[in-house]
């Protein structure tokens, strides 16, 4: 049975690139519910289709059908087709990490969605309804230039998708690792835990709405899908050592930058 849209939300038209069969096929399955997926036969005319605002959505991996990164697509796609969300659709080599991390340190509008997470109509539903945020992971990956070893992918997965409330076992496989790996390659580093990680970024990324966005509290509950205000007060307490309150008058993000990178830096 077909997916109820969000009210608000018609079906879309979604241009993607794809090179294997097996991506298409499930990619199509995927979207089906919620929208028509175009595949472009290459770069060029993913491009011009997004230009023409003849799709809604681009979707793509971090390397074209030739095997080059995907990186200068996306700055062509940033400037001339200014509105239409990206959304990268691949697992996390060590190649394509770097790839990715690149691209957010740009400052470049994507969103991650990583293999093999099945999280692409979500994820798609929820830039059609938009506003589409830039998040705060250029930030936090400009601030930690390098993770330890074997950990880059992890953070970077975490500083995505830590926001949106899935646990750390989750955001641990779609790294391309076990929960129990990243734990004892944090450990060796001297960094916090798995847990704490994700949750000083949840509590940055709440400092980044409030501060960027000039977000309430109320809003960020509704964008983040809290149970209750109070989980955020508790959330930038704990892990970011600020309050809602402080954010709003004195709005000193790159205080609280240093604070949750100390926090997620060091092991207590």
């Amino acid at each position: 049975m077909a997916q109820q849209l969000p009210p608000g939300v018609r079906m879309a038209v979604i241009g993607a690139l794809f090179k294997r069969q097996t991506a298409r096929d499930d990619i199509a399955r995927q979207l089906a519910p919620i929208g028509v997926t175009r595949f472009a036969p290459n770069p060029a005319a993913l491009i011009a289709a997004a230009t023409a605002h003849e799709i809604q959505v681009v979707v793509l991996e971090l390397q074209d059908e030739a095997g080059r990164s995907s990186l200068d697509m996306i700055e062509t796609l940033a400037a001339r087709a200014k509105g239409v969300p990206v959304i990268v659709y691949d697992q996390l080599s060590p190649w394509r990490v770097d790839v990715l991390r690149e691209i957010l340190v740009r400052r470049l509008p994507v969103q991650l969605v990583p293999r093999p997470a099945r999280l692409l109509a979500r994820t798609v539903r929820g830039v059609l309804q938009g506003p589409d945020w830039l998040s705060v992971a250029p930030s936090l990956l400009r601030r930690i230039k390098r993770a330890p070893t074997g950990l880059d992918s992890f953070l970077i997965v975490a500083a995505l998708q830590a926001p949106q409330h899935h646990n750390v076992s989750e955001l641990a496989l779609w790294s391309g690792s076990t929960l129990r790996t990243v734990e004892r390659r944090l450990t060796r580093a001297g960094w916090a835990s798995p847990r704490t990680v994700v949750q000083a970024i949840r509590a940055l990324d709440v400092v980044w709405l409030m501060s960027e966005y000039r977000m309430s509290t109320r809003q960020v509950q509704t964008a983040r899908r809290f149970a209750h205000p109070t989980n955020i007060r508790r959330l930038t307490k704990q892990y970011a050592n600020v309050t809602p309150a402080a954010i709003r008058v004195h709005n000193g993000f790159a205080e609280v930058l240093d604070t949750v990178v100390e926090r997620i830096t060091h092991r207590a």
